[in-house]
């Protein structure tokens, strides 16, 4: 919640206009492995972020004034298990792109106990990373820098439509990059333990598998 402070802007009544983008990140549900092959399909619970705005109306009249908004996240459902600050990376076209800096979290819903990544830009609080923490991601070392780790996910739902990403992402230091590797092993051990339910579609748990060595060294520069 925030408090937007609206002072007098006169002798006569003025009409102040506030404008919130709010993006709210919803899931979408992902098979997890629990040991053997599945063929079940995808169930999508979990729709691309949709961005809200919010009008609001206030009347500046005598003095000072307090509006209280609501701002929704997506993320009330949810628990936070760990958090940091990282740089993300996505290879595009055998180059590797900013994806975005910002704030990164491990959420746990508290109904379905499925754990997502969910990342944000400063600032902006764009969504660069939006995926569950499936058994079939593997965290690769970055031959250039010990601050960074490499995965290839089947399924990221940051943009308006789910496309298979190579990611690398990187840490202000090698602490929180094993901090960091710690949660998301923990993580696809918890989402492995609900069984078939969780399990991705063949294709994408094909699709999980590491990335080829000649991919697997990001840039070392500019660390988060």
């Amino acid at each position: 919640r925030a408090l937007v402070f609206v002072f007098e802007a006169g002798p006569s009544s003025s009409i102040v206009h506030l404008t919130s983008s709010l993006y709210t990140a919803h899931h979408t549900s992902i098979m997890s492995d629990s040991g053997n092959e599945s063929s079940a399909p995808v169930v999508d619970e979990q729709k691309k972020p949709e961005e809200v705005v919010v009008e609001e109306e206030i009347k500046v009249e005598g003095g000072g004034l307090l509006q209280e908004i609501t701002v929704i996240t997506g993320e009330e459902d949810e628990d936070v298990l760990y958090k940091c600050r990282a740089k993300l990376l996505r290879l595009d076209d055998k180059e590797w792109k900013e994806r975005g800096t910002g704030e990164v979290k491990f959420l746990k819903h508290k109904e379905t106990k499925k754990i997502r990544i969910l990342m944000r830009r400063d600032k902006t609080f764009k969504i660069c990373a939006n995926h569950y923490v499936l058994p079939e991601l593997k965290l690769q070392e970055n031959v250039s820098s010990d601050k960074a780790w490499i995965y290839k996910c089947p399924a990221d739902y940051a943009e308006d439509t789910p496309t298979e990403e190579l990611f690398a992402i990187r840490f202000a230091s090698s602490e929180v990059a094993g901090q960091f590797k710690e949660h998301f092993e923990a993580s696809k051990v918890e989402m492995a333990s609900m069984g078939s339910e969780s399990s991705p579609a063949p294709a994408e748990a094909a699709a999980a598998e590491a990335a080829p060595a000649a991919e697997a060294a990001a840039p070392a520069s500019a660390d988060a």
